[in-house]
């Protein structure tokens, strides 16, 4: 039976590149002439398997309390692909479950299902998504640099980016590096 165990986590890593977990993300960010400094990172990781490297960005002086809630101060995060394991059903279904936790998200529940049906083009290793609150345009997602997807609903924003720093976070100590400390 270890054996086996063993043969299956091999195989699991085999199919994923081990290259550094902690790639660098820059220390600044630029998005719609907003300025915004890293607060912090961490990788996901599902079975010790790095999925993506994830860092935090904001405008000096930004509350960490109000974070998720606030809808007029830029911040973002940029999410980069470290796995073949991650795939564009895989990222969905996550980005779904992470909402579903959201307490309005009854309300953005359409809002989601439209943000989703718009990926359709497979992630692969390599990939970087900055997920960017513009608070004169709404929450815009861009994948690989591109503007991808702009969404209008204050709520969305609260529930994307609760999903990694809310009240019910994807993973805690993923929260804790994110908002640096």
């Amino acid at each position: 039976m270890k054996t086996l165990l063993t043969s299956v986590l091999l195989a699991l890593l085999g199919l994923t590149s081990i290259t550094s977990a902690n790639a660098a993300s820059p220390e600044t960010m630029t998005l719609a002439e907003a300025e915004m400094q890293k607060q912090g990172e961490g990788v996901r990781r599902k079975f010790m398997v790095p999925l993506y490297d994830i860092a935090l960005y904001t405008v000096e002086g930004q509350d960490r309390e109000t974070l998720v809630s606030e809808t007029v101060s830029p911040m973002a995060l940029r999410i980069e692909v470290r796995s073949s394991l991650v795939s564009t059903a895989l990222f969905t279904e996550a980005v779904l479950d992470g909402f579903k936790k959201y307490e309005h998200y009854e309300e953005v529940k359409q809002v989601v299902q439209d943000y989703l049906a718009q990926f359709v083009e497979e992630l692969v290793e390599g990939d970087i998504y900055t997920v960017f609150n513009d608070p004169a345009r709404g929450v815009m997602t861009y994948r690989n640099g591109e503007e991808f997807i702009l969404v209008e609903n204050p709520l969305f924003k609260e529930g994307m980016f609760g999903i990694w720093l809310g009240e019910r976070p994807v993973n805690r100590r993923l929260k804790r590096n994110l908002l640096g400390g």
